[in-house]
């Protein structure tokens, strides 16, 4: 086997180290391509990127065992970029060395695309998660991932103008493959001695591929018959299944893989997540523990996972204790100080989960759910201006997030500025007019101003769209000014008859 081939790119912000250790292609001319496209991205999006990789094949760890490029976000602030040659044809032809012959024709046409394509789509990737994280609470992996596409298209519009719409004719043609590999595998159905377990395995990845779980699971069954000791046909029918919502029969699959297999991190972790979300934490944190103990290259996912399944059994110190394993692996992981910053709050530490917060914001000035919690952690610590001042931003972000208006509007209450409290009240309103707490803060407000029948109009409505707490009401100095009005006593006199009836 062939020494990897090294090489450091350096530029002002970035230094990145390139390693080729492709035994099928030209390494050189793969690593001149590599650091001419480099030029192309703009400084500041390499921040962070340590090394990048090329390989021939995909590495067994792999769920998907799928070609392209995979970003491992376990690194101490730093980033890795894998790009792998070999783009996963088998899986649509049944015919493995046609596939192979397609995979060379495809490289020798469009190589320098595709390599191109997947190293800014990781570095685009890595713009969107890292240097502006977004991912999980606040943006979700699918639209961080169009994101990095649209990012890749635009460089790889700059650099292949011309070759670009040959190079996505291609891709077309790769959806087009998967849906003929169906179609040939119907008629190989006809004939018995070719339905092989090799045949199942085959079609049902081509179904998982395609998103069609439910044809997926019936596929893997076959296989399963065929090869009842297979634990990947288990694992891959446990992952539709789990596709499917059905979670149940999802950990059923898992546990047969994890008897069959009880050394592979990865199957830990999807079943983990199954019970995670079937709310059994007890059982999740098992799985995610045993995943982390067998090495899973995906630690920052995991530990966050197992932090929150914590948090909901109540033991705040093992949930901070895992996000800060997060943080310590990714220090720019916003959403990992945003959530240690909330179990902080839960403990009632406001401080820590106030640094938290700042924290976040630092790294995602953009982050509007950071505005708003600290916002409220300030309101709840009598530091009015700062929670103004952080709802407002909140707001300048979201214009539709009808809580943040309910709770500047109750920051200018409790400070006495009753104009700015209705305007927010009402603004909160506009969006949502079924609020039936802010139609009876209003009516609080008017009656301290002594519109008597604003006040009572706002009560009624309150009562009309679901205020039960009348115990409360008549307890509330805010309706000093209008206990006498006969509006105020009818609304309670019925709720007396209520209480009778």
């Amino acid at each position: 086997m062939k020494k990897p081939l090294t090489k450091t790119f350096k530029m002002e912000q970035a230094e990145i180290e390139i390693v080729t250790h492709t035994q099928k292609y030209k390494p050189y001319e793969i690593e001149k391509n590599i650091i001419e496209y480099l030029y192309k991205v703009p400084k500041r999006d390499l921040k962070g990127i340590s090394k990048i990789n090329i390989y021939d094949d995909c590495p067994d760890y792999f769920p998907e065992n799928i070609a392209g490029s995979y970003y491992p976000r376990e690194l101490k602030g730093k980033a890795e970029i894998d790009i792998y040659l070999y783009h996963a044809l088998p899986y649509m032809l049944v015919d493995e060395l046609l596939a192979r012959f397609r995979n060379k024709l495809f490289l020798l046409l469009f190589g320098k695309v595709f390599i191109a394509y997947h190293l800014f789509h990781e570095i685009g990737y890595h713009k969107y998660t890292e240097i502006f994280p977004k991912l999980y609470k606040h943006k979700d992996k699918e639209e961080s991932d169009k994101d990095a596409v649209d990012y890749s298209n635009k460089l790889l519009g700059n650099v292949f103008p011309f070759r670009m719409r040959y190079y996505n004719f291609f891709n077309i043609l790769y959806k087009f493959l998967y849906r003929e590999r169906i179609k040939k595998a119907e008629k190989i159905r006809s004939k018995p001695r070719a339905l092989t377990p090799e045949y199942y395995d085959a079609q049902s990845e081509t179904y998982l591929r395609l998103k069609e779980y439910e044809k997926a699971v019936i596929e893997f069954t076959k296989l399963i018959e065929l090869n009842p000791n297979y634990p990947n046909a288990y694992f891959n029918r446990g992952f539709a299944n789990a596709n499917l919502g059905k979670r149940k029969e999802a950990v059923e699959d898992y546990t047969k893989a994890i008897d069959l297999n009880p050394d592979d991190p990865i199957v830990y972790y999807n079943r983990g997540i199954s019970y995670h979300e079937m709310k059994e934490w007890r059982e999740a944190i098992d799985d995610y523990t045993q995943a982390i103990n067998l090495k899973h290259p995906n630690a920052v996912d995991i530990y966050r996972g197992r932090a929150y399944c914590y948090s909901e059994t109540g033991d705040y110190q093992k949930s901070i204790k895992d996000f800060t394993n997060v943080i310590n692996i990714d220090l720019a992981n916003a959403d990992a100080y945003y959530d240690r910053g909330y179990v902080y709050a839960m403990r009632g530490k406001y401080e820590e989960a106030i640094n938290d917060l700042t924290k976040a914001i630092n790294l995602n000035p953009k982050n509007v759910d950071a505005y708003k919690f600290r916002g409220t952690l300030y309101n709840k610590k009598g530091q009015h201006d700062k929670a103004i001042k952080d709802f407002t931003q909140a707001i300048n972000l979201n214009t539709q997030y009808v809580e943040t208006y309910f709770e500047r509007g109750w920051c200018y209450y409790q400070k006495g500025d009753y104009e700015n409290a209705i305007n927010d009240y009402t603004s909160a309103l506009n969006l949502n007019p079924d609020y039936t707490q802010v139609y009876y803060n209003l009516a609080g407000i008017y009656s301290i101003l002594k519109e008597e029948e604003k006040a009572c109009k706002f009560l009624k409505k309150a009562v009309s769209k679901g205020f039960s707490d009348f115990e409360h009401m008549k307890k509330d100095p805010d309706f000093i000014n209008i206990k006498e009005n006969e509006c105020y006593r009818e609304i309670i006199k019925s709720r007396a008859k209520s209480k009778i009836l």
